[in-house]
């Protein structure tokens, strides 16, 4: 909220869910290819892709960093699950919600390729072009298999590659 302690939800690609209020406290290992938030006085100096500032009390800033530019920003009132832009994607692979059956589900009746399929985000977020590959090598499977073909094993294998990926 404007007035106490705020809340900022984010979801993206190449990472897991994330809550973060105004007394958290931001990694230090943060790279440049990747979106990130951290906290940084007010009046410092800005990176050259942080996009959104959000005052905070204290003196302090949340900063979104977007060399990519692939997040986006905005304010939700009530329940930010409920907002269509993040309803339609699907699980993060790091979550108890990515399971071999609901895998299997998204890909009935897809003739696509696996490695396709698991790079939309509306299968899964989080696995990109790389993440896809290795996934599917340590799964054992063929990219360019098509996701109508995948058995519940194999759908498996991929679910537990990809954390081990990720």
């Amino acid at each position: 909220s404007p007035e106490g302690e705020m809340e900022l939800l984010v979801r993206r690609p190449s990472a897991t869910t994330a809550a973060l209020t105004t007394a958290s406290r931001p990694s230090e290992s943060e790279t440049e290819v990747e979106l990130s938030l951290r906290i940084a006085p007010r009046g410092s100096d800005r990176r050259k892709h942080d996009h959104v500032c959000f005052g905070l009390s204290g003196g302090r800033e949340l900063r979104l960093h977007d060399p990519r530019r692939f997040g986006f920003c905005t304010w939700i009132a009530g329940d930010p699950t409920l907002d269509s832009r993040l309803a339609a994607l699907g699980p993060e692979p790091l979550g108890k919600d990515f399971h071999h059956l609901d895998l299997m589900k998204r890909f009935h009746g897809r003739s696509a390729a696996v490695k396709v399929l698991i790079m939309d985000p509306k299968i899964v977020v989080g696995i990109g072009n790389i993440y896809a590959s290795e996934t599917l090598f340590r799964a054992g499977i063929r990219p360019s298999r098509p996701g109508s073909r995948i058995q519940t094993e194999e759908a498996r294998r991929i679910v537990r590659s990809a954390r081990a990926v990720l």
